[in-house]
């Protein structure tokens, strides 16, 4: 995976996504692996690369919806392993493919 910045933040911007270390497996495959990664107020960042690149993954981990494996954290100022609720009430997610809708009649 990629990591791409677009946009300069002010010197001062507080940091709303601050990891270090962040890593995710699913079975024996490392999906994750140790991530460190600091985006500040208004700075726009992005992320490239390939279907099972672990893009998703992380996203879902900085939102609370997915515990990593190792690593510590912050996004928008809540722990992103102990206080991931208060992430979720903060943060809107939706995904380019919603898989609820394959199981809906």
């Amino acid at each position: 995976m990629s990591q791409t910045h677009h946009a300069e933040p002010p010197a001062d911007a507080p940091l709303i996504i601050n990891v270090s270390g962040l890593t995710k497996s699913f079975g024996s495959t490392k999906i994750v692996d140790g991530i460190d990664m600091q985006v500040s107020e208004g700075e726009i960042y992005g992320f490239l690369g390939p279907n099972g690149s672990g893009k998703t993954t992380t996203i879902r981990m900085l939102c609370g919806l997915l515990t990593p494996d190792a690593g510590t954290g912050t996004c928008l100022g809540h722990d992103i392993i102990s206080e991931s609720a208060l992430i979720k009430l903060k943060v809107g997610y939706m995904t380019q493919r919603f898989s609820l809708y394959e199981d809906l009649s």
